[in-house]
């Protein structure tokens, strides 16, 4: 007798197998449609804005015995240390990249002590 298709067993292993198979792969791509937006903000733009604010506090000028200064985002705009990143030259602002909200008024502490350092103060 002539054998034509497949058993039972063959097709539930095949279907289980493809399952199994699908489960990894969605798993594993689910992290490309996370929203990842704050993460963004932390490793990069906060970096940046605090780095360029610690460059900014080395040239301000300051008296002696000033501990700190308060400065906004839109100094570091104004005075070069950053740049606009709405894409429109008409329109200089620097926009949270987790809200698109403008970030122009932002305050941000520079404190002098051994080395200089600065912490982003209002959101």
């Amino acid at each position: 007798m002539k054998k034509n298709g497949y058993t039972l067993i063959e097709l539930l292993v095949v279907i289980g197998v493809l399952g199994i198979v699908a489960f990894v792969v969605i798993s594993n791509t689910t992290y490309a449609f996370k929203d990842n937006t704050s993460e963004i903000y932390e490793e990069n733009q906060e970096a940046i804005i605090l780095r360029q604010a610690i460059e900014y506090g080395k040239v301000l000028e300051r008296t002696p015995e000033e501990q700190e200064k308060i400065i906004s985002v839109y100094d570091l705009i104004d005075k070069g240390y950053l740049m606009s990143n709405t894409g429109d030259d008409k329109n200089v602002d620097y926009l949270d990249v987790r809200t698109g909200v403008s970030m122009k008024d932002v305050n941000i502490k520079i404190m002098y002590g051994e080395e200089i350092t600065a912490e982003i103060i209002n959101q």
